[in-house]
């Protein structure tokens, strides 16, 4: 009986060896056709969609046997020593990486083969943005008349960190103020976290970690707008300091599933029970303010519209009527057995006393009643008073609690 042939087990088809491809055949032009073409996600050479493009690259590698030519060695003495240009792009320097292409770009082996399949990679993944800011650079990840993919990929992640000055004091200055980003996304807890990861990825990148990330996400967390969230992160920060370990990927989580549960049940930024106080109280007294007082109907009138009839003045009456009193003369007098006062809204004498004027007929002068006493007394006037009084006394007792 035959022997069965052992399969040549490889995850994926690149893998099978590390054989020179032979692109004449279609096996190995369909290989370089699937490792060449446009990835998942196009990049404009932007500091937003770095991370995402990397990754698509590293996918990519995976599966066509790229780490031969993305690890490059840090020390020239010692090959062994290698930082993976997908996740350890600051450790190492674009001489170091034209040094390590100039090693296999004109031989004639797979190693070669792969550097061109990523240069074709890159450049079929990036837009036209992309492309126009990496052309500047053409000299740059070109080694010895080749176009090197290894190059043109530490080349893209420069020109991506020259749009952010993404510099170890500037990554550290970003993850510092946090509390100030997180204003500048509306509170999107999302948007921050996603922001605090970036930064922590570029700082890993060159080789650095923070010491005061922790202290740095509640400092952020505590500026959100929504104080339900504020309380909730205020809490974990008192179990931290109570002494339960934490992880600044699990307070973060803790902050994103705080965030989602607030947001999908409509609560995020909620108006609290002082607050709902401030808005009834602000309603009414815009309302006691826009409603004109009733007037009262006059006896025997009722549904009648009623007419005034205009002021003559003092016409047809008596000369002595207009004459005003001297100021050491009296203000009453009497007249055929008659009382009469001086008025001084009607700048006349009268059958009435000056403090039980009605102004009938006379323009009403600035703080006049027909009572004589002055506007802001009345009753309309009283409710708006008292709920004026309330809103502030509810104003006064959130400040407090705050200060506390």
């Amino acid at each position: 009986m035959a022997a069965q042939q052992v399969a040549n087990f490889a995850l994926a088809p690149a893998l099978v060896g590390t054989d020179v491809i032979d692109y004449s055949t279609s096996a190995g032009s369909k290989l370089y056709k699937s490792a060449c073409e446009t990835l998942p996600h196009t990049f404009d050479c932007s500091p937003a969609g770095m991370k995402v493009f990397l990754s698509d690259i590293q996918d990519r590698a995976m599966a066509n046997g790229w780490d031969d030519i993305l690890g490059i060695p840090v020390d020239p003495n010692d090959l062994t020593v290698r930082a993976h240009l997908c996740d350890s792009y600051g450790l190492v320097t674009l001489q170091q990486v034209r040094a390590h292409a100039a090693s296999y770009v004109n031989a004639q082996t797979r190693t070669a083969q792969n550097s061109m399949q990523l240069y074709q990679c890159i450049m079929a993944t990036l837009t036209r943005e992309g492309k126009a800011k990496v052309h500047l650079s053409h000299a740059d990840y070109t080694v010895q008349g080749h176009n090197s993919g290894t190059c043109l990929l530490k080349v893209v992640i420069g020109l991506s960190y020259i749009d952010t000055n993404a510099t170890t004091t500037f990554i550290r200055g970003r993850l510092s103020s946090l509390d100030t980003f997180i204003r500048s996304v509306d509170s999107n807890i999302e948007k921050f976290n996603e922001h605090v990861k970036n930064l922590m990825d570029s700082l890993n990148a060159r080789g650095e970690i923070t010491q005061d990330l922790l202290a740095n996400l509640f400092k952020g967390y505590e500026q959100a707008s929504d104080q339900v969230f504020v309380a909730y992160m205020a809490r974990k920060q008192d179990e931290y300091h109570d002494g339960l370990d934490m992880e600044p990927e699990t307070l973060m989580l803790h902050a994103l599933n705080k965030y989602q549960t607030l947001v999908e049940g409509g609560k995020w930024n909620a108006p609290t029970e002082a607050d709902s106080k401030i808005i009834a109280l602000d309603a009414q007294l815009k309302k006691l303010n826009k409603s004109p007082p009733k007037a009262a109907p006059g006896k025997g009138n009722i549904g009648k519209k009623q007419t005034k009839k205009p002021f003559q003045g003092n016409r047809d009456k008596p000369a002595w009527m207009s004459i005003p009193p001297k100021a050491d003369e009296p203000k009453k007098k009497t007249v055929k057995g008659k009382p009469y006062w001086w008025c001084p809204n009607h700048n006349a004498w009268v059958r009435h006393t000056p403090t039980e004027c009605k102004g009938q007929g006379v323009r009403k002068q600035p703080g006049f009643k027909p009572d004589g006493r002055k506007q802001g007394k009345g009753p309309e006037d009283s409710k708006a008073l008292q709920l004026s009084k309330a809103l502030a006394s509810i104003v006064d007792q959130d400040d407090e609690e705050s200060e506390e």
